[in-house]
C-alpha cells in the first residue's frame, strides 16, 4: 500500500490568493488518493471581513486529508505605518513576521503525522518561507495565482536588474521599449506597474521575490497553456527558471447561486466572446476618479465589459 504524503500550503492573508490556493489543493486531492493538504493561514489582514469569513467557512469544510491551521500572533497597530508605507511592503512584513510560528507548524506536522511532508508550497508573497522548507530539506513550491505574462515581467525585471545592471526607474516617463520573453511586442517601460518604476515603490521587493522565485523547485500559476502559450513556453524553454506548472483555471464555483445571479443574466444575454472583465484583486484600489476614467475609456472603445469593484 502506497503511503500517504503530506502537501503544505503556506498562503498568504489575501482573499484571492487563499482561494484560488484552496481550489488548487482540492485539485491536487481529487487526483492523487495518496496525498493530504494542509493549509497554514495566517492572521487576516486588520478589518477584512471577507476574507474573515471564507476562513471560517474552510474550517467547516475540513476533512481527514484537506486540513487549516490558523497561526495566530499579536496584532501590531499598522494605521501609522499606512500612511507612510507602501501596503505591499507593509504586508510582506507581516507574512515574514510569520516565520517563527511556521517553523514551529512544520515541525509539529513533521512530529505527529505519519505521512511525510513532500513539499511546501508556498505563496508568491511568502517567497521567504523557502528558508523554512529549507532548513528542514523539504522541496519548495511557488504558488503565483497572478498570471503567465506578469511572472515573466517580473523575472524579465530581475534580470534587467541584476545581470544587465541597468537601473529601470530610469525609464519612467520614457519612450524605452523593453524585450519580454514570451511577449510578441516590446513592452514600453511606462506601462509597467508604478512601483516597479519608483525607487521608493516595489522595485526592490519585486526584484528580491523574483530571486526567490528561481530558488524554488518549480512554479505553479492559475493559467492555462491555451490563454498564455508563448508566455508558458518562454518560461518552460529557459533553464535559468524552475519548472512552471500551469493548473488554471482555477476558481471556486461552489458560491451561493443567489450573489451573482443579476451579473450571470447579463452575461447570458451577450454575444458569445464579446465582454471584457476587468478584476484587480481583493487589495487593489482605485479612487472613485480612476474607476470613472476606467469605465468611460472601456465605453469609448465600444466593447461591453464587467467590471469587479471591492468597496
Amino acid at each position: 500500500m502506497e503511503e500517504t504524503k503530506e502537501l503544505m500550503f503556506i498562503q498568504c492573508p489575501g482573499l484571492g490568493h487563499l482561494v484560488s490556493a484552496v481550489e488548487t489543493g482540492r485539485k491536487i486531492l481529487s487526483r492523487h488518493e495518496h496525498l493530504s493538504v494542509t493549509y497554514l493561514l495566517m492572521d487576516t489582514i486588520p478589518n477584512d471581513k471577507h476574507l474573515y469569513n471564507y476562513t471560517q467557512l474552510l474550517h467547516s469544510a475540513a476533512t481527514s486529508r484537506l486540513r487549516f491551521t490558523n497561526l495566530h500572533r499579536a496584532q501590531p497597530d499598522y494605521s501609522e505605518e499606512l500612511k507612510s508605507k507602501n501596503p505591499a511592503i507593509l504586508v510582506t512584513e507581516l507574512i515574514d513576521s510569520h516565520k517563527p510560528l511556521m517553523r514551529e507548524a512544520v515541525i509539529e506536522i513533521i512530529n505527529f503525522k505519519s505521512s511525510q511532508v513532500a513539499g511546501i508550497i508556498v505563496d508568491m508573497f511568502c517567497v521567504n518561507m523557502i528558508d523554512v522548507a529549507n532548513e528542514f530539506e523539504i522541496p519548495s513550491y511557488v504558488f503565483f495565482p497572478s498570471c503567465a505574462g506578469f511572472l515573466a515581467v517580473m523575472l524579465q525585471v530581475q534580470v534587467i536588474i541584476d545581470e544587465f545592471k541597468q537601473d529601470i526607474t530610469e525609464y519612467k516617463d520614457t519612450d524605452k521599449e523593453l524585450l519580454i520573453p514570451g511577449f510578441f511586442n516590446q513592452v514600453p517601460a511606462k506601462v509597467l506597474p508604478s512601483g516597479m518604476l519608483d525607487k521608493h515603490g516595489t522595485l526592490d521587493l519585486d526584484v528580491a521575490t523574483a530571486r526567490r522565485f528561481r530558488e524554488s523547485k518549480g512554479i505553479i500559476i492559475n493559467t492555462f497553456m491555451e490563454l498564455e502559450t508563448n508566455a508558458i513556453k518562454s518560461m518552460l524553454s529557459d533553464g535559468k527558471i524552475p519548472p512552471v506548472f500551469s493548473v488554471g483555471p482555477v476558481i471556486n464555483l461552489k458560491q451561493k447561486p443567489d450573489e451573482d445571479e443579476e451579473i450571470r443574466r447579463w452575461l447570458d444575454n451577450q454575444p458569445t466572446s464579446s465582454v471584457v472583465f476587468l478584476c484587480f484583486g481583493s487589495w487593489g484600489s482605485f479612487k472613485k476618479e480612476q474607476v470613472k476614467e476606467i469605465a468611460v475609456a472601456l465605453e469609448h472603445t465600444g466593447y461591453r465589459f464587467l467590471c469587479l469593484v471591492i468597496e
